[in-house]
């Protein structure tokens, strides 16, 4: 690994085995439960800038998961980690309920509480930035135009419950501690905490942490139990948790 080179604003960093440039965007208020690691808004990586709440790929086409960034921090140790809350395919977890009708490009956002929730992942586990739209008719959803949803890689409108196992049209209050509103389409969503933690974002379920002293896989997949269907993995879930 390259020098370290201390800004006041990022920490830049280049990969010398693979190139891969590294910059670290806007600090957040240092983690209250992990007060030596410090929390970020959005970084720039291999030329691509990431922020929360984006919707990203984990794993190679045509295996890859979606997730949606819910926390992005950096260790005493310098490793670079995300949180994601993840976004279900149809055919994943048709066998769970039933042959349920799906959109074109339908995604389902996880909800509940459970294995399949979140996971959390190194950095460099990401594979790529996608744009996901809320179809969803909640009147908290800021609503999309037809044009947004045309230029969608992906849309949704509900749920999966993963501790219930099913589809859920009506979406909570909150998901993996974190508003739903920031699930949503968003204006301007940094307009909402500028250099400051999102309400509620630092609450956590136990589906989603994990000791930082654990040597982290590459990517970490998605795996979650459903009563007598015993445990479901996702395409890339090897390594997982």
């Amino acid at each position: 690994m390259g020098d370290i080179m201390t800004g006041e604003k990022h920490v830049k960093e280049v990969n010398e085995e693979t190139d891969v440039e590294f910059k670290w965007g806007n600090k957040l208020e240092v983690d209250e439960q992990n007060p030596t690691s410090q929390l970020y808004e959005s970084f720039v990586y291999d030329g691509i800038e990431y922020s929360l709440f984006d919707c990203v790929y984990f794993g190679p086409e045509p295996v890859f998961s979606v997730g949606k960034l819910v926390k992005i921090w950096e260790l005493p140790n310098h490793e670079r980690m995300v949180e994601v809350v993840w976004f279900f395919r149809p055919e994943e977890i048709r066998d769970l309920f039933g042959d349920d009708e799906s959109l074109q490009n339908e995604l389902l956002l996880a909800s509940g509480e459970g294995r399949g929730l979140s996971n959390v992942n190194v950095l460099e586990a990401i594979s790529g930035k996608c744009n996901v739209v809320c179809a969803s008719k909640d009147r908290r959803n800021p609503q999309p135009s037809k044009v947004e949803l045309s230029m969608a890689d992906f849309t949704f409108y509900r749920t999966f419950d993963v501790g219930s196992c099913r589809a859920v049209d009506n979406f909570p209050d909150t998901i993996a501690g974190i508003k739903v509103e920031y699930f949503f389409n968003r204006s301007d969503q940094r307009l909402l905490y500028p250099g400051t933690v999102p309400p509620n974002l630092n609450e956590s379920v136990e589906t989603s942490t994990r000791p930082s002293n654990i040597q982290q896989p590459k990517s970490v997949g998605k795996t979650f139990n459903c009563n007598s269907y015993g445990t479901k993995l996702s395409p890339i879930a090897e390594g997982s948790l």
